[in-house]
């Protein structure tokens, strides 16, 4: 009789689970329904840089297709190390297909590259993250800087105020020759360059403009 009395408890305890259940998922899903995900495509041409998925691009799989100039494509997270360009060498490559970008995979686009990104299918649309001006604006004129003593430690788009010639940091994150010559040849403006605490940037030949990305 006990056990009897107990299994028909738990029975009954189990229909009241599951009609509570069957209503919080009911109203689960009045509530998905009611908020529509807008789907659209994405379509940017990247200058120089380093652009990071869920910031300068949404997250998704894209067609990448060289548009100006030529240099490296480089990305950890999508794992990407491409040459890409308009040359007709055959170290080149015009296009790319289904490169597949999380949130927060960061890509480079390195020397004069200008490189157009278009989803290969739609992607929900929200608004990207802002890197929100980490850093303080400053003129550089050639020598060497120590992140976290002469330069404050930031994310930053560079530009030509002058001259022509090289910007290189000890870490690898910048190796660009800017100028105002040959477009084919030097770089203007090089976009969220992630300068950190210890990393020492030298500037030769140039003087550039450091402005904290928005």
């Amino acid at each position: 009789g006990v056990i009897a009395s107990i299994v028909g408890g738990d029975e009954d305890n189990t229909n009241k689970e599951s009609k509570s259940t069957k209503a919080t998922t009911e109203k689960v899903t009045e509530a998905t329904t009611e908020k529509k995900v807008e789907l659209t495509h994405f379509s940017k041409t990247f200058s120089p840089g380093y652009y990071t998925a869920g910031y300068d691009f949404p997250a998704g799989t894209y067609n990448l297709k060289a548009t100006f100039g030529g240099g490296n494509v480089i990305s950890e997270g999508a794992g990407l190390n491409l040459i890409m360009g308009l040359k007709s060498d055959d170290m080149y490559t015009k296009t790319y297909n289904n490169a597949s970008f999380s949130n927060g995979d960061v890509v480079q686009i390195a020397s004069t590259l200008k490189l157009k990104f278009k989803t290969t299918e739609k992607v929900e649309k929200k608004s990207l993250s802002k890197y929100g001006r980490k850093g303080k604006k400053k003129i550089l004129s050639p020598g060497k800087y120590l992140v976290g003593k002469d330069i404050k430690e930031g994310i930053y788009d560079i530009s030509l105020v002058s001259g022509s010639g090289n910007v290189i940091s000890d870490d690898g994150v910048l190796n660009e020759i800017m100028g105002s010559g040959d477009t084919s040849m030097y770089v203007k403006k090089f976009m969220h360059a992630p300068l950190q605490d210890g990393t020492t940037v030298e500037i030769d030949g140039v003087t550039v403009k450091i402005t904290p990305s928005k």
